[in-house]
């Protein structure tokens, strides 16, 4: 991995660069998926919450919730299956590139839009804490 991360058979063997690729995104996929993993969401038959008074994990829907999970699992067959395909199907060396950046491109894909819907739901639980409290400064009387 040493020999690749310094360029020494870069761009000599297309393996060894897809190899760098998918070990350095390990970490921050792993961290991703674990951080989520361990809160505890809402269940859904649970009794319903007033509006404004959900935290901002209950915000997220079940769907992004799904999006942002398939989204970062998707890379893991990615390193694998690039010498399986090669290797054991009639596929060209450029269709398997392209068939695995489209995979690629889906799962990046699945990622941000589950990620951007995800801040948006962190940052609006964030207003109406901050809100709540300014109310709560205030609420005795004129601010002097």
């Amino acid at each position: 991995a040493l020999t690749c991360g310094l360029g020494y058979i870069s761009f000599k063997r297309p393996a060894c660069d897809i190899f760098i690729a998918g070990c350095t995104q390990f970490p921050s996929t792993f961290y991703c998926l674990g951080a989520l993993g361990i809160r505890k969401w809402p269940q859904q038959n649970n009794k319903k919450v007033a509006v404004g008074k959900e935290s901002s994990i209950e915000l997220v829907s079940p769907m992004y919730r799904a999006m942002y999970y398939v989204g970062f699992i998707s890379n893991a067959p990615l390193l694998p299956m690039y010498p399986i395909l090669v290797q054991y199907t009639d596929m060209t060396l450029g269709g398997v590139n392209t068939f695995l950046h489209t995979w690629l491109l889906l799962a990046w894909g699945m990622q941000g839009i589950s990620l951007v819907h995800l801040c948006k739901a962190v940052s609006k639980g964030e207003r109406r804490v901050e809100a709540a409290s300014e109310k709560q400064q205030y609420s005795g009387g004129p601010a002097l």
